[in-house]
């Protein structure tokens, strides 16, 4: 019964959409954002039979649904014990892309990890094991940095990196990280200065790649001669292990300053919700990078 009464009063309350009334519109509104994801099918299917003018005014009521509901559940995952920063890249990607299908980009990790793991079996020694993780996702025929447009916001989006087999370097080591985690090889994130790089960390080794260029395996000394070469004065804590809070943190200021600068307020409210809670979540003493 009580599905019943539900129904009634979301066909209630988006009739009461088509009243020019802003009090009527605030409330009705209000009141949808109060029912939340469970009232959107419903909401969808109503504004299907609606003139042109109300559909206008329901997809703004459900785009703010749906952001409450992001912002709840990016809050949540904040608090967690262990950020979990493939769920947290997923969540930045509906920012933008509202009704993705994640499960097409899980299995197409999934299957990127699969054929990993098979180029692995008759690996040996790390430099090895790298290799042929590095030539796997960023050789050829995998993914790349996008220097031709370097700051297009679907460099950011986990979605967009994956269909469009390139990304910026923080976006490319996400994608690494990820399949890494799924085959049990110690990648982790090094946030250096102007790109973003991984390393192959144990207790017998520690290589650095660059996903930007193809996977290449690194030095410190030819970082220390890029960061010489931009001016960025080096220090040996630039290339230290970031944690995967301090990546969720830096993709969501990229992001943050490219709408910044290209005037998307909407985009840099949500965003800047999403690093405010990062900050407040953190765990005391903890600190995340300026």
């Amino acid at each position: 019964m009580s599905v019943g009464i539900k129904e009634r009063e979301i066909r209630a309350l988006v009739a009461l959409l088509e009243d020019d009334s802003a009090f009527v519109q605030e409330r009705v509104t209000a009141r949808l954002r109060e029912l939340g994801m469970s009232a959107v099918p419903m909401v969808e299917a109503e504004a299907a039979k609606a003139d042109a003018r109300t559909r206008k005014r329901i997809r703004s009521v459900l785009e703010s649904i749906r952001r409450d509901a992001l912002l709840s559940e990016f809050a949540a995952l904040a608090r967690a014990p262990v950020f979990d920063l493939e769920r947290g890249a997923f969540l930045l990607a509906r920012t933008a892309y509202p009704t993705l299908d994640e499960h097409a980009y899980h299995r197409q990790l999934d299957d990127l990890a699969q054929a990993v793991q098979e180029s692995l079996t008759a690996a040996a020694s790390p430099v090895e094991i790298v290799s042929r993780f590095a030539r796997i996702l960023y050789g050829p025929a995998g993914l790349t940095g996008d220097f031709e447009d370097y700051y297009d916001p679907a460099n950011s989006y986990i979605n967009c990196v994956l269909d469009r087999r390139r990304g910026i370097p923080i976006s490319l080591s996400a994608i690494g990280l990820f399949v890494a985690r799924r085959v049990g090889l110690p990648f982790v994130g090094i946030s250096m200065p102007a790109r973003f790089l991984l390393a192959y960390e144990n207790p017998d080794a520690r290589i650095l790649i660059d996903p930007c260029e193809h996977g290449k395996i690194v030095t410190p000394e030819e970082c220390r001669d890029r960061l010489d070469r931009l001016g960025v004065a080096w220090r040996e804590s630039h290339l230290a292990t970031v944690a995967h809070r301090d990546i969720m943190f830096r993709m969501l200021i990229n992001l943050i300053t490219i709408f910044q600068q290209t005037g998307n307020g909407a985009q840099v409210d949500l965003l800047g919700r999403m690093a405010a809670t990062i900050r407040h979540a953190l765990p005391p003493g903890a600190h995340l990078p300026g």
